[in-house]
């Protein structure tokens, strides 16, 4: 599989100073939150909870990670080759790369640090490598972008993605995936080497922004369109019609995103596993780094709520916890709600119900969540809450023995809890052959009591009745 993230977020019409499959990761001006989507079977798309003011992402084959504004990284995902194991001595970190299995910092004070996999020795940073400005990472090789606007390279050099062209200068942006290296120069050229992806289509100028994905390369032109090459066998290097407005790009293995200056996302080709399908509401996205199968986004999104109240019912003095499960940009605000009014106080993402002392105790509940972005209005559950039933004595007319039950607690029924009870009757209190009354047979509500008149009562001179609710 490849290496692919990355990008950064560019100003249409200026040079960006580092893009690459995962050069400074995708970085952007404003802190926000991160959004995943994609291929998770490491968790590579599920950013930690309280993961917050995040500045740059970028992605791997399996794991992603993320750069805060206080310069410190975070990493989580397959760490199978300690790629998400960040060194406790890293320091003030200002770019982030990750590779295939690697991953990559550039510090404050220019210098660069890796760990993860090195079986290429992608991980073994140049001794007195300084004054470095940007850095990519591809699947087992690594790129650093010096001051002076040189290149250098390291790690597997098979088919010579770490071989510099000789003379290479003037380069601002460079990318890196799995047998290739692309740089961006200041005039804005585009320069390839190494395996893969193809040449580079001639004539390509106007370029802001170059992302390398698994065998294709994206390019971002100053007048906010795109430009691909390469595989295409998934339309990963088919660029939707019309599409304009980039600010950002990204590319993975066989799958391509762009970021639009209204802050939404476009994603095409390979969708095996979700990777180009944008979660719904996201927007205000500030930058988006792409990864094998899976994306991570700098953005925002309003609250979707995956846990719903459900339907209950439970017997009197009963405890019970209703809950909701949201997704979204934190921080959320809940507010529940019983038969559509507010219930003071009740704010938390639980709603804990002990004091179940009759029916009347239990309603329609539901919660409104709301964050910064929108709000979200969860399904209405029932409670219902079962009181034990008395049986008043029978009065006998003309033949008909009429039933009243109620609550024992004296309280009255509705007609929304008639379809709940079965009243039953027979001759034997040991037979199993009960017949049942219900509301569609001979089952009435009178005053707030069930009430059954059985007309049969006359012509059997023991008689047995029960009332059952469900």
């Amino acid at each position: 599989m490849a290496t692919f993230l990355l990008l950064q977020r560019c100003v249409k019409g200026a040079l960006v100073s580092a893009l690459c499959l995962a050069a400074i990761g995708a970085k952007s001006s404003t802190p926000g939150t991160v959004v995943g989507w994609g291929w998770n079977d490491h968790g590579e798309s599920t950013a930690p909870a309280d993961l917050d003011n995040v500045t740059a992402v970028a992605a791997g084959w399996h794991h992603s990670v993320a750069l805060k504004s206080a310069g410190v990284v975070v990493a989580w995902g397959d760490n199978t080759s300690r790629q998400t194991a960040v060194p406790a001595d890293l320091g003030t970190v200002v770019s982030i790369a990750a590779g295939g299995t690697h991953t990559v910092a550039l510090r404050s004070d220019g210098t660069v640090a890796a760990w993860g996999r090195n079986n290429f020795g992608q991980t073994n940073v140049p001794v007195g490598l300084t004054g470095i400005t940007a850095i990519a990472a591809g699947a087992h090789h690594t790129v650093a972008l010096k001051s002076d606007g040189t290149v250098t390279a390291w790690g597997r050099n098979l088919e010579g993605q770490s071989t510099i062209p000789a003379g290479l200068a003037g380069v601002v942006a460079v990318t890196a995936c799995y047998y290739y290296t692309v740089a961006l120069k200041n005039d804005g050229t585009v320069v390839r080497w190494g395996s893969g992806s193809g040449p580079v289509p001639t004539g390509l100028g106007g370029v802001v922004a170059i992302v390398a994905g698994g065998n294709h390369t994206l390019a971002l032109r100053n007048d906010g369109t795109v430009m691909a090459w390469g595989d295409d066998g998934y339309g990963q290097a088919t660029v939707p019609v019309g599409l304009t407005g980039v600010t950002a790009i990204a590319a993975g293995d066989f799958h391509s995103v762009a970021v639009k200056g209204d802050g939404t996302v476009v994603a095409w080709g390979r969708n095996f596993n979700g990777q180009t399908t944008v979660p719904t509401g996201l927007r205000n996205v500030t930058a988006i780094a792409a990864g094998a199968r899976h994306n991570i986004a700098i953005g925002v999104t309003p609250p979707s709520i995956t846990t719903q109240p459900v339907n209950l019912a439970v017997i009197v003095n009963s405890n019970v916890n209703l809950s909701a499960t949201t997704t979204g940009t934190s921080p959320f605000i809940y507010q529940w709600l019983k038969n559509g009014a507010l219930l003071a106080g009740q704010t938390n993402s639980q709603l804990a119900l002990s004091t179940l002392t009759n029916r009347a105790s239990g309603g329609s509940f539901s919660v409104v969540v709301s964050n910064l972005y929108g709000a979200a209005t969860g399904n209405v559950g029932s409670l219902r809450v079962r009181v034990p039933h008395r049986l008043l004595p029978p009065v006998q007319t003309n033949g008909v023995l009429r039933l009243l039950s109620t609550d024992q607690d004296g309280g009255l029924l509705t007609t929304n809890d008639l379809p709940y009870f079965v009243v039953q009757s027979g001759t034997n209190f040991a037979s199993p052959n009960w017949v049942s009354f219900s509301y569609t047979n001979g089952l009435l509500l009178t005053n707030g009591m069930l009430r059954l008149d059985d007309t049969n009562a006359a012509t059997r001179p023991v008689r047995f009745y029960r009332v059952l609710e469900q």
